[in-house]
């Protein structure tokens, strides 16, 4: 990404087919962030014009190009959690690292010490399982290859690993019509040494959320400093088939809530758009702020998900056909009388060569998620008008709003001082009154001749009529 001196937003576009056997780069520009043109490569004069996350690193496979060891506490000492990073073994079998056998799709922590030997401390943390017996209730170390990367803490002192686990169902709770008869729920895996790790649940699911609710992944990132962490947790229902994005919010890293209870940050589209089945990130902790409002690049998948196709599948689709499904999700579970004939997703389809014919045009479509700049939480009337008094605050200069009203809305905003009197300057008539939809709008008093602050403490007053607001910016 990067903004040229016109202000037009560059983008290199990667585009590959299926198999990922021929590839294309090129470049794209916008001046609105809606119209997008083919362009050459920006010049030298472009500025990056990008926010960074800290967010959750590692997951990723081992590149091989260091030295594997068992960690040894007498030889090496405590861990540093600073470089500890939590690996994902591959799909694999009969691998070492060094001399240690390594379990195929697992979950280790290695001790990545520069310029040295990558260490391994201690056993898998997550090992993925598929199928359980009748009787088993299952283990936290049972997972699947649903994650979300590790987040160390604002002191450095803990550091969080996020997994799916897998929770086996038994009749009568069983969901015939998804590909494994058990839920992925998140969960949260902490550590304070490197070697001992509790886990939680991230955000289990409750009685309000659709039957079969499950977890797909979370990405995650910290604000304020530290003081605040925020998550794109994915979430799929499994009896539309459908993955969506909610926001979760967290103070320590371990508990968590939901900032939108029941509703999607990130939804999915309608049969024949571009997010159909899917509307994801894709975890690479960027935002772009640009007029206001913040972008950040998603991804959307047209296809349900039990239509969906792996990408090392080979371009020509012709193998997908009704047989295709029924060798695919055999044993019943897709196919039968308790198949995919009876999930409710089959109300939008005629026949099982209409399923085929959907399958067959999967894509992967990068775009932008567009959110207004701090427009995640606000404050508004519960009927027409509201009214509430901030904290005492103390500032120099003057006062910006982030806010929006009805065109016969207002509102209006007073100072108090810090006994909870009306500092006749910026009170009554001389009361700063916005009307409209702007994201830093700066405050004037006496009817626009004053749009300094007292230096005293203050309080601040906002009626709101018809309106709501996001933020004042002092």
């Amino acid at each position: 990404f990067s903004f040229d001196k016109n202000g037009d937003l560059h983008i290199r576009i990667l585009a590959s087919n299926a198999s990922r056997t021929t590839a294309t780069n090129y470049w794209v520009r916008s001046s609105d962030f809606q119209n997008w043109r083919r362009s050459s490569a920006p010049d030298s004069g472009c500025r990056a014009g990008i926010i960074t996350l800290r967010g959750a690193g590692g997951g990723g496979r081992p590149t091989g190009k260091k030295s594997f060891r068992r960690y040894d506490p007498e030889t090496d000492g405590p861990v540093d959690l600073t470089q500890v990073n939590v690996r994902w073994s591959g799909v694999q079998t009969n691998q070492f690292w060094g001399d240690t056998p390594i379990p195929y799709r697992s979950r280790i922590a290695v001790w990545e010490k520069p310029d040295d030997a990558t260490l391994i401390l201690g056993d898998p943390i997550t090992v993925d399982r598929h199928l359980f017996a009748d009787d088993e209730i299952g283990t936290w170390a049972d997972s699947n290859d649903n994650f979300g990367g590790i987040h160390l803490s604002a002191d450095g002192r803990r550091l969080d690993c996020y997994q799916s686990r897998l929770v086996p169902r038994h009749d009568p709770f069983r969901v015939y019509y998804d590909n494994l008869l058990a839920d992925r729920i998140m969960v949260t895996w902490s550590t304070t040494d490197g070697l001992n790790w509790t886990p939680r649940f991230f955000d289990a699911p409750t009685l309000d959320d659709p039957w079969g609710t499950q977890h797909y992944g979370v990405d995650v990132w910290q604000a304020e400093k530290g003081d605040l962490i925020l998550a794109y947790h994915r979430i799929y229902d499994v009896q539309q088939q459908k993955v969506c994005t909610e926001l979760a919010f967290s103070r320590d890293g371990i508990y968590w809530q939901r900032a939108q209870a029941g509703r999607p940050f990130l939804t999915t589209g309608e049969r024949g758009s571009f997010n159909y089945g899917y509307a994801i990130t894709t975890g690479n902790n960027r935002r772009i702020a640009w007029k206001g409002h913040c972008y950040e690049v998603m991804q959307g998948i047209n296809v349900l998900h039990f239509m969906f196709l792996a990408v090392s599948h080979v371009d020509n689709r012709s193998f997908v056909t009704p047989k295709f499904f029924k060798e695919r999700f055999g044993g019943g579970r897709m196919t039968g009388e308790h198949g995919v004939e009876n999930s409710p997703v089959m109300n939008d389809y005629e026949s099982w060569e209409d399923i085929c014919a959907v399958t067959k045009t999967q894509m992967f479509t990068p775009a932008l998620m567009r959110y207004r700049v701090d427009g995640w939480v606000s404050a508004l009337p519960e009927r027409e008008q509201a009214e509430f008094t901030t904290r005492l605050l103390q500032a120099r200069g003057g006062l910006q709003i982030n806010a929006r009203t009805a065109p016969d809305g207002f509102i209006r905003v007073e100072l108090l001082d810090a006994h909870g009197n009306p500092v006749p300057r910026y009170s009554g008539e001389n009361a700063a009154v916005f009307n409209g939809d702007d994201t830093a709008a700066a405050l004037s008093w006496q009817k626009g001749r004053l749009t300094t602050v007292p230096e005293q403490p203050f309080k601040i007053r906002i009626e709101l009529v018809k309106s709501e607001i996001f933020t004042i910016s002092l």
